[in-house]
């Protein structure tokens, strides 16, 4: 489970998880700028200090202000909204992607690129997910929002894998953006 905290907040629900039978992961990091990973023996969460990793440089401004409230099993839940949920799940593959384009360790030790299942479930998610609330997404919102970014080129060829595997999953204005786009480039 994920859960985000803002800063201010983020101190309490750590020591109230903690009194209630949470303890720390043994691989997670109490000074991680992601997320903190808790474990109470039955259920693992995330405790996050920011929706993605910090390294992607992701402005997270529109996911933050974008969430409404959901029942789930007669609880009031605050989460993504629907334009919100796919802008996320794009940056959450993004992450994913960039971490696998900079990572060699799987394809230098084992001899084979470890993110390719994942990949392949993320990238059904997005696909299944626009095509099921295609006429509900702010597809400008989204097209703004990736616009607004400092993305790096991997982003552009995630994009075109998925439409690889799923030609009609987005609207012509959201590819016609993402191709136009100018990447942000760094070296390593």
């Amino acid at each position: 489970i994920d859960i985000f905290v803002n800063n201010k907040n983020f101190n309490s629900a750590l020591e109230l998880l903690l009194t209630n039978g949470y303890t720390v992961d043994s691989v997670s990091n109490l000074k991680n700028e992601h997320h903190i990973v808790l474990n109470n023996g039955i259920t693992k969460l995330e405790l996050h200090k920011n929706i993605l990793n910090p390294f992607t440089k992701i402005n997270e401004t529109y996911m933050q202000d974008h969430t409404e409230n959901v029942v789930i099993s007669n609880q009031n839940i605050r989460t993504f909204d629907l334009t919100t949920t796919l802008l996320h799940l794009f940056y959450h593959l993004y992450m994913d992607t960039y971490l696998a384009a900079n990572n060699i360790y799987f394809f230098a030790n084992k001899k084979q690129f470890g993110i390719a299942n994942r990949f392949l479930y993320r990238a059904y998610e997005i696909a299944l997910f626009a095509e099921k609330y295609f006429k509900d997404i702010k597809w400008n919102d989204i097209i703004s929002d990736i616009k607004t970014q400092k993305l790096r080129i991997v982003f552009k060829y995630m994009v075109e894998d998925i439409l690889e595997i799923f030609p009609n999953a987005f609207p012509a204005k959201l590819v016609d953006a993402i191709n136009s786009l100018k990447y942000y480039s760094e070296q390593n």
